[in-house]
């Protein structure tokens, strides 16, 4: 019989992990989280054993789904049921493409937007009848590793002045170079180019492909830099939730006061201006959303540009940083956890819940806890909670008060209810 599983990919960090372990459990499927071998700990979450830390992790993804095929000896040795894949890290899309192509009925973020938006020349080339182009050249590998002419190049330079030269998949700002067309300018770029190339080297195997939509095909991703004109302007961050029906929730304009090159190309310092958002940017956003055909999925987009507004890049996520914290003060919700509702809701199990609580069972201090970790890290507890701290007392009056709140998922009413009920052994209070 397979087991109903979801994939959580995590690389090393991430801040949506733990809320898509939580909500893979509500969803009752078991989740397993994928990391490359420096992976951050989960195991407060979760068991050892789903915890899969690979080196496959972007560097031979076909390995890494036998890998996880084989995961299925862990959980009583049946196979396993892909239902949903759950990534929200720009180094793991491609994983996160190839995993759906071995996967192809799990539920996720649809390919193709990823492929739209997060492979960088795909998002160049299909605005490239727009408003919205900037001029680009893919640079192939061959004229980085053995410099030559290259008229593409030259002509990108000759038109559009200014140029950066980035790595053709999300990096965080490492290995983008911003060069001058001056003197130095054929000696920068080549430099510029390698320092892309061996940071997208660091973090892609030569197995590893992307789909090109320039080619249309897939080629190894290590094959090509992107070098692109440099878009003139201020610098705006914009976040969101694009709905069903081409519309924007939820959104936060930022705008960007300073910027440094090194030890990353990066904007610091954000001006929020949500009250009164740049109606240029606003347009802008809409008509990309509209013209990517991108939906039901948040987004970070940053534009520049003054009589028109161009995207220097489209995320299929919610932006980094303390981006989520903001956008949840202001509008009162959470876009990873948005996010990761709008995949799970497309999966379809039975299921249902069950809550226990504990009380006390006389007065006094509570000296400490047994069993709350340990139930924690099961795949099926959606939450538990310490709702009276150790050193806490409860007197006569309190002794109807909960102690500890937990809750159990489960395919039918009575198996989420014998779960339950053994969950509720291992908790251990002493009182004194």
């Amino acid at each position: 019989m397979a087991v109903d599983v979801a994939l959580i990919l995590g690389y090393d960090a991430l801040g949506e992990v733990v809320p898509a372990i939580q909500a893979a459990k509500a969803a009752a499927l078991i989740p397993i989280v994928v990391l490359n071998r420096g992976g951050a700990d989960y195991s407060d979450w979760l068991p050892e054993a789903l915890i899969l830390r690979s080196g496959n992790v972007n560097r031979d993804h076909r390995a890494l789904v036998d890998e996880i095929r084989r995961m299925g000896r862990v959980l009583g040795g049946g196979r396993i049921h892909v239902r949903a894949i759950l990534n929200g890290q720009d180094r793991m899309w491609l994983c996160y493409l190839d995993l759906r192509r071995a996967f192809p009925s799990a539920a996720g973020v649809p390919p193709s937007l990823i492929v739209k938006t997060s492979v960088k020349p795909n998002l160049r080339f299909l605005l490239r009848n727009s408003e919205h182009h900037v001029p680009y050249v893919l640079l192939p590998r061959r004229y980085i590793e053995r410099p030559g002419k290259f008229p593409p190049l030259r002509a990108l330079a000759e038109r559009s002045g200014r140029l950066i030269v980035k790595p053709v998949v999300g990096s965080g700002g490492f290995g983008v170079t911003h060069v001058e067309n001056d003197d130095a300018f054929e000696r920068n770029l080549g430099r510029a180019a390698e320092k892309a190339l061996a940071l997208q080297r660091g973090m892609f195997g030569d197995r590893v492909a992307a789909p090109f939509l320039e080619f249309a095909c897939r080629r190894p991703v290590n094959d090509f830099v992107l070098v692109e004109a440099y878009i003139e302007g201020t610098e705006r961050s914009m976040e969101g939730f694009a709905t069903s029906d081409g519309g924007i929730a939820y959104f936060v304009a930022q705008r960007k006061t300073r910027r440094v090159e090194e030890p990353v190309f990066r904007d610091l310092e954000y001006l929020v201006s949500n009250n009164h958002p740049n109606e240029k940017a606003m347009e802008c956003v809409s008509s990309l959303l509209r013209v990517l055909e991108f939906e039901h999925s948040p987004f970070h987009i940053e534009l520049k540009g003054s009589a028109r507004m161009k995207p220097v890049e489209f995320n299929p996520r919610v932006g980094g940083g303390s981006i989520a914290d903001l956008v949840a003060s202001i509008h009162a919700v959470n876009l990873h956890e948005l996010g990761i509702k709008a995949v799970l809701d497309k999966v379809r199990v039975n299921r249902s819940f069950v809550t226990v609580v504990v009380q006390p069972e006389r007065s006094g201090r509570v000296r400490r806890y047994r069993g709350i970790d340990k139930v924690r890290q099961q795949t099926d507890c959606v939450f538990v909670r310490k709702l009276v701290p150790e050193g806490g007392e409860i007197d006569r009056m309190d002794r109807e008060a909960y102690l500890v709140e937990f809750c159990v998922s489960g395919k039918t009413c009575g198996a989420a209810q014998r779960r339950a009920n053994e969950l509720l052994g291992w908790i251990g209070v002493e009182i004194e």
